[in-house]
């Protein structure tokens, strides 16, 4: 199934101080293949949606951008929250709640990010919401509680989406599997699916 990447549509920070900057040191991804469509984008457009598809620091892209300043003819912005088109003013999109702030981004700003390279395969989109809090700190009681958007999408064809699958988990239950000699039966205790799988 096509399944499209986790956004962070909403954030609840309940009695956290505003203690972190734009430029937080976060680690960098290290995925050895990256998932991006680079054609039809400019060099800048690009370098952003590598930016972002890596998990670039501010203090790494800083000091990118000032590389191809001094070292190419490209014409590249001093600052990473430039490249990234960093909102200077949150502060009208937070909202007090209770004792704690609400940033809401929005469902609708969510998707038309997401497929600002891409267009959706079905007329219609399914999305899957889940909800999960954690603690700022060790000590303290600050905590960050996100609602999570998941697109997701079943096959049209769901009957061949599972052939491959229950001809090779039949091929194991009958004939098991040569692990370092030795021969292993595979049995299925269970298969755990949401309703729309069930069904087929």
């Amino acid at each position: 199934p096509s399944i499209a990447q986790e956004s962070p549509m909403e954030a609840v920070n309940t009695n956290a101080s505003s203690d972190g900057d734009a430029s937080s040191d976060g680690q960098s991804g290290n995925d050895d293949s990256l998932d991006c469509d680079f054609d039809g984008l400019s060099f800048l457009d690009g370098l952003r949606l590598w930016a972002l598809s890596t998990n670039q620091t501010h203090r790494a892209l800083n000091s990118l951008l000032e590389l191809l300043r001094n070292r190419t003819d490209f014409s590249v912005p001093k600052d990473a929250r430039a490249l990234l088109r960093t909102p200077t003013n949150t502060a009208a999109a937070i909202s007090r709640v209770d004792d704690g702030r609400l940033w809401h981004h929005g469902i609708t700003n969510c998707l038309q990010a997401h497929f600002r390279q891409t267009i959706p395969e079905h007329e219609e989109i399914w999305a899957d919401f889940s909800m999960d809090g954690l603690p700022l700190h060790k000590s303290g009681p600050a905590e960050f509680w996100s609602i999570i958007m998941k697109l997701c999408q079943m096959p049209d064809v769901p009957v061949m989406y599972l052939r491959s699958f229950v001809a090779e988990m039949n091929e194991l239950q009958e004939n098991g599997v040569l692990i370092n000699g030795c021969n292993y039966k595979v049995r299925i205790r269970a298969i755990i699916a949401d309703s729309p799988v069930r069904f087929y």
